[in-house]
């Protein structure tokens, strides 16, 4: 089975303390991605420097993912 993992890439996403939405899902994804692959299972992981949320769908979709991760923590910085 093929696991696109795609943790957000939007680093202006902030919020109290200095939290910044893409650093702390990209953590996520770091501890997820060797829990999926113990199970036998093959990912991909979304490039952080992608132009938007467009061009992580089309090379999910391209390399034909079985499930499309996507890890957001609704960071808003307002």
């Amino acid at each position: 089975m093929k696991i696109y993992v795609s943790p957000s890439t939007q680093e202006h996403n902030t919020g109290p303390n200095g939290y910044n939405e893409e650093t702390q899902m990209n953590l996520v994804a770091d501890i997820l991605i060797p829990e999926l692959e113990r199970h036998g299972l093959t990912i991909k992981r979304n490039n952080r420097n992608a132009s938007g949320v467009e061009e992580i769908c089309d090379e999910s979709n391209a390399w034909g993912a079985d499930y499309h991760v996507a890890i957001h923590s609704n960071a808003f910085n307002g």
